[in-house]
């Protein structure tokens, strides 16, 4: 019987392929965990980072995030992928192309692919992350539809690979607005109180490795 985060395992492995693909993976700092794996990748055109926390044995959940980020010539959107899931529900799923330089091609394509996505229920979102965020992005909560979790792993797999493929060509010459967007972005990222609150209180993770993991998840 497939259970629902089974579909987010998949895609965890096919995005790993991607950034494989496109990116070189260079070594993180991050402490080492038997349940938690951290991927770090550089290209002249991109930096990104996964991480997978697989608790399903103890706790019952299993916790992506991807993202990947332009470098400060290439004017492409911010890719985040974010899911939280059980056996049975998906807690939260979030998704979007956040912006950092006007890129209508990328936009268009990612309103195309997640336009006919019908979200069950739509997670509220808090002002940290209405300030990034673009109106196009996914944040769906309480799923326990095997069909919405197959169609929100399907969407990832294939904005990730949209992402690359898709690219803009860069610019002349490094942009400071694209610097500042991304530095805008991962200090509101750095406001969510939730999931570090979940890493240390649910997950059992020391502080000081939250602490860590979020400056590496984060860095600009």
């Amino acid at each position: 019987m497939t259970q629902l985060w089974d579909y987010f395992i998949q895609l965890a492995q096919d995005q790993k392929e991607t950034l494989e693909g496109n990116l070189t993976e260079v070594p993180n700092d991050m402490p080492k965990h038997p349940f938690w794996i951290n991927r770090t990748y550089d290209h002249k055109d991109a930096w990104a980072h996964q991480s997978i926390i697989d608790k399903r044995k103890d706790k019952k959940i299993w916790m992506m995030h991807t993202c990947i980020f332009p470098k400060d010539h290439m004017p492409s959107p911010i890719y985040g992928f974010d899911v939280i899931v059980g056996p049975n529900k998906i807690t939260g799923c979030f998704h979007d192309y956040s912006p950092t330089f006007k890129c209508q091609k990328l936009t268009d394509l990612f309103y195309r692919v997640t336009r006919p996505h019908h979200e069950s229920k739509r997670r509220e979102l808090p002002p940290w992350a209405k300030n990034i965020f673009s109106p196009y992005m996914l944040a769906s909560g309480n799923v326990k539809s095997d069909n919405e979790a197959k169609e929100l792993a399907d969407i990832g797999r294939t904005t990730i690979n949209l992402w690359f493929t898709d690219a803009p060509n860069p610019l002349p010459e490094p942009s400071q607005r694209i610097a500042d967007a991304k530095s805008y972005y991962c200090y509101n990222q750095l406001q969510n109180p939730h999931s570090p609150k979940v890493m240390e209180t649910v997950l059992g993770i020391p502080k000081e490795d939250v602490s860590i993991f979020k400056r590496m998840q984060f860095p600009y």
